[in-house]
């Protein structure tokens, strides 16, 4: 499946189980962590995909990525006010 907005192809998912099913998930979570740690949201990263927010936030978990607390700051170093 490509992602229509960077033409990037992105596996369909799979509904295996077990040892493979997981392993499936990690490759995808590790191509989605550099995207993750610039920033980008569950949400976008799901639109990007094509994916479920679920299914994301899956594929993360097993990739080992640690989650941002909900609504946290992107940009840590970033005066946001004043």
């Amino acid at each position: 499946m490509a992602s229509e907005l960077t033409g990037e192809e992105w596996p369909r998912p799979s509904r295996r189980r077990g040892e493979t099913g997981r392993q499936e998930k990690a490759d995808i979570g590790r191509r989605l962590k550099k995207r993750y740690d610039n920033g980008m949201s569950l949400r976008q990263l799901a639109d990007l995909t094509g994916y479920s927010y679920g299914y994301v936030h899956t594929c993360l978990a097993h990739a080992g990525v640690t989650m941002r607390d909900r609504g946290s700051n992107k940009f840590p170093g970033r005066v946001l006010s004043m």
